[in-house]
């Protein structure tokens, strides 16, 4: 747009155009009997033919075939032989041992510092509330640390080998 010609020529087509969809919208509004009126249109309900569809026969349902579903199950029924229902049942029935649950230890990795001089990772350990520095190998309160990461520590408590996430509070 280097010219000014130009640029008057394209403001008066605009101003053109909103002008001639602001003169539709009111002239919408108004009550312009200019406006042409459309016609009501009434349709009158005309009898409709329907002699053209047939009613469906309905008859009853013979239903003396086997059930394919239940058909290996009758036959697995009827080759069992009956035993007769015992007066005395005997209750065999033994429960299970109750079995104990290890202890849950509460256990929450807080962080991790390197060592400046050899680079070895000490973790910050939360255990059952008290705070702990570890270092891999090391045993505090029955947990043993296996391995520390940035995200996470792997530590073995009993037989069982864990993994814990860094908390993100």
């Amino acid at each position: 747009m280097k010219s000014k010609a130009t640029t008057y020529i394209l403001i008066a087509a605009v101003l053109g155009v909103w002008g001639f969809i602001l003169m539709k919208i009111f002239s919408s509004l108004s009550d312009n009997s200019d406006m042409p009126v459309t016609a009501k249109k009434t349709f009158k309900e005309q009898p409709v033919n329907l002699s053209f569809y047939s009613s469906k026969k309905i008859g009853t349902l013979l239903l003396d075939y086997a059930d394919p579903m239940l058909r290996d199950l009758a036959v697995r029924t009827t080759d069992l032989p009956m035993e007769p229902a015992l007066q005395n049942p005997v209750n065999d029935y033994i429960p299970p041992a109750p079995v104990e649950m290890e202890p849950q230890i509460d256990v929450q990795y807080l962080g991790f510092i390197e060592n400046l001089e050899d680079k070895r990772p000490t973790a910050i350990v939360n255990i059952q509330g008290m705070q702990y520095m570890m270092n891999n190998g090391e045993r505090q309160s029955g947990v043993h640390l296996v391995s520390i990461n940035k995200e996470y520590l792997k530590i073995k408590i009993g037989d069982k080998t864990k993994t814990i996430y860094k908390n993100e509070n």
